[in-house]
């Protein structure tokens, strides 16, 4: 199979699980908005932030570096190889989390911390879960990779109705139902993918533990400009807007997880691709029908962005839709630069995406700094779209002195041009200005991925 089938391929099996896992969290929309208040979804969102930014601190991004060495087929005794790569960096992820319980939890004897069970919980569920996940994609298995990701969604989606729904439960039921899905999926990865058939504590090596951890450890800082990039705007809402707006805010972020799902998608196919290939230059057609193809999505989500939220989310968070434009069109950016993170990660130069992460990061906090007190959500939203442009632009100039790209500079950008004008045409206050709008935006994305979608008919229904 040539390296463009195989592409396709790869990212035919990441739509499956992702796609599922995405339209069954964002499922979840209605039962939040309704079963929950603003207040109470705005701390849901800021634990989880709050996760987030500790998981690259305590995982030591060790999965990174299990994903690439697994890999690496031309390693001397590799079978050998695949098995002390598996244990060692599971050994790595037990001890940090074991020394992040115990100082956690000697903290919470002196201050006073809320949800403090459940946080713990999370958090090193979601430390193991990405472990397990690229050791199974180290091993080749993306169709359980796909699974995976589906059933989990599935369990998140279930726990929730059950528990939020049927047992009335509020604000706990999201965060119990996240760690049963987590340790559910942690398992069946586990199972079926063997790893466990791996792990042999004959083969501890301080050796390799170090080789490992000085390839990801440079990977903590990118993850940390990444959450500024996304999530240290949530904090600034909830000290300068308050818990409400975190609320409305959250759920103008969910929506644009479709378009990450399209992000994630493809990238963790390009990963595949660009780690194992050995054409050291940018397929130039790929990116262009990749942008392409993503811009013109924006486009159709932008335009409907107000129906759905009508449709699907309680009045109280009505005005969520105002916000989704700029992060839907900061989700494609943010693709954009993940494609040329892959670059980075294949050489080695993790100190390229560190320093244009943390460029990407800057900007975003300065924005809502600046324009928080005047536009309100809005800065938010421009901040992360803008973060996103930088990282881009920049990965783009500095990816160019090594390797031969060709972008067409002015399709991109009249694409992104006519997002923002779409998304400045949704605040007209007319009343079919949305189905003007997305009939104009079908027709364009129609237009422009004639052939893509062509060859996606041809693969379902062969």
């Amino acid at each position: 199979m040539n390296q463009s089938k195989n592409l396709l391929k790869n990212t035919f099996i990441y739509t499956i699980g992702n796609l599922g896992s995405k339209l069954l969290t964002f499922s979840l929309l209605p039962i939040l908005s309704f079963y929950l208040s603003k207040k109470e979804l705005g701390e849901y969102d800021v634990v989880l932030t709050t996760i987030s930014m500790f998981v690259p601190f305590v995982s030591l991004q060790i999965s990174d570096a299990a994903y690439k060495w697994l890999l690496d087929k031309e390693a001397d005794d590799y079978e050998a190889l695949r098995g002390k790569i598996i244990t060692n960096g599971l050994l790595i992820i037990v001890a940090t989390s074991a020394v992040f319980l115990a100082g956690y939890f000697l903290v919470g004897l002196f201050v006073p911390l809320n949800y403090k069970y459940y946080f713990a919980a999370i958090l090193v569920s979601s430390i193991f879960l990405p472990y397990f996940q690229q050791v199974t994609r180290g091993l080749l298995k993306n169709k359980l990779y796909a699974v995976a990701g589906l059933l989990n969604a599935v369990f998140v989606l279930g726990f929730n109705i059950l528990f939020l729904v049927g047992l009335k439960m509020k604000l706990e039921s999201l965060f119990l139902a996240l760690v049963i899905a987590n340790v559910a999926t942690c398992v069946i990865l586990a199972h079926f993918s063997g790893i466990y058939k791996f792990i042999d504590l004959k083969l501890y090596s301080v050796a390799l533990q170090k080789q490992m951890l000085k390839y990801c450890l440079p990977l903590i800082p990118n993850s940390i400009s990444w959450w500024l990039v996304n999530a240290a705007d949530k904090f600034l809402i909830l000290y300068y807007l308050g818990v409400n707006s975190n609320g409305i805010y959250a759920i103008s972020s969910r929506l644009p997880s479709i378009i990450t799902i399209l992000n994630t998608i493809f990238i963790l196919a390009w990963q595949d691709h660009s780690m194992t290939s050995k054409d050291s230059s940018i397929d130039s057609k790929t990116f262009d029908r990749f942008y392409t193809f993503e811009l013109t999505f924006v486009l159709v989500l932008i335009s409907a962005s107000k129906i759905i939220v009508e449709g699907i989310v309680s009045s109280n968070f009505i005005d969520a839709y105002k916000y989704m434009p700029m992060l839907f069109i900061g989700a494609a950016y943010s693709a954009f630069s993940a494609y040329f993170g892959a670059y980075y990660l294949k050489s080695g130069n993790t100190k390229g995406i560190f320093i244009t992460s943390i460029a990407g990061g800057v900007t975003n906090i300065v924005v809502v700094l600046l324009l928080i007190n005047h536009i309100g959500l809005y800065s938010s939203a421009l901040g992360t779209f803008l973060s996103f442009l930088v990282i881009f632009i920049y990965r783009f100039i500095d990816l160019r002195k090594e390797i031969n790209i060709t972008v067409n500079m002015f399709k991109l950008t009249s694409l992104t041009v006519l997002c923002i004008a779409f998304s400045l045409a949704l605040l007209i206050h007319f009343r079919y200005i949305n189905y003007i709008l997305l009939l104009l935006a079908t027709g364009i994305f129609l237009f422009f991925n004639s052939e893509v979608i062509g060859k996606l008919k041809k693969m379902v229904f062969k």
